[in-house]
């Protein structure tokens, strides 16, 4: 693929509070364009705000493409390309945090190329 085919992603996610009000955010630039997404839930957790972030921005991209992907959560980043082996095997997650990754590691496979980048804070 080209270097016209890299899609460079950064998302976060927090809330005030854990469970507590929270927001996503999400920067896509893809070309010479910048895409912004976001959104807000009254009662969540900073877990599930970085997974949608995620999801939202993945969403939004058609296949084929490469993904660079920064976040700050490791629980994204890591439940997305180690944990979520066992969570499946095992089912330990509680089921929609679990559907939650899933949707992750599915866009994760069928895209192909998806590189993680894990950004400190």
């Amino acid at each position: 693929m080209h270097n016209e085919n890299i899609v460079n992603i950064w998302t976060d996610g927090a809330c005030s509070g854990n469970p507590g009000p929270g927001g996503w955010g999400v920067l896509i630039k893809y070309k010479n364009s910048i895409k912004k997404l976001s959104g807000a839930e009254n009662m969540t957790t900073n877990n599930r705000m970085e997974m949608i972030a995620v999801i939202k921005a993945l969403k939004y991209l058609e296949p084929g493409l490469i993904i660079n992907l920064y976040t700050d959560s490791e629980y994204v980043k890591d439940g997305t390309t180690i944990w979520i082996h066992n969570w499946k095997k095992k089912m330990i997650l509680p089921i929609n945090l679990l559907q939650r990754q899933l949707k992750i590691f599915k866009y994760f496979s069928l895209r192909l190329l998806i590189y993680f980048q894990r950004l400190k804070h």
